[in-house]
């Protein structure tokens, strides 16, 4: 994913609300992007210590990302994502990816059992030629 110039008047509000940092966090997979965007004072962890971020100003930074970063999310349903944190008192991005992995483990076969008690309840069945009604 490629960095794009966050806008002078955007972090001139952004910086003005006392915020140090603001991350933007993307995720996709099901065919939907999705965008979830912190902001505030970090500590050196990168663990958000105050949130600053209020309704107004986060909505401007949402429109702004949406914009200049045509997210969509598009997948084979496997959840994936790319992290952007703009450090605004050093003037730095740290950007990273990441995905989930289907992975298989070896099957196997066994017996089962059949439950030989009999049913007490009603039973519909769907059949392209009409519901049948089993007891």
């Amino acid at each position: 994913m490629n960095v794009e110039p966050l806008p002078k008047a955007l972090f001139d509000q952004i910086t003005s609300a006392g915020i140090d940092k603001i991350h933007l966090e993307w995720r996709g997979g099901d065919d939907e992007g999705h965008l979830f965007v912190f902001g505030g004072k970090f500590d050196s962890n990168n663990d958000e210590v105050t949130s600053l971020l209020e309704h107004d100003l986060e909505t401007a930074i949402i429109d702004w990302a949406w914009d200049v970063y045509h997210y969509n999310g598009a997948g084979d349903g496997s959840e994936y994502g790319d992290n952007i944190a703009y450090d605004l008192k050093n003037k730095t991005v740290t950007i990273d990816s990441w995905y989930t992995e289907r992975v298989h483990t070896p099957g196997k076969t066994i017996p089962f059992e059949l439950d030989e008690t009999e049913l007490d309840e009603t039973i519909i069945v769907d059949t392209p030629t009409g519901a049948v009604v089993q007891k």
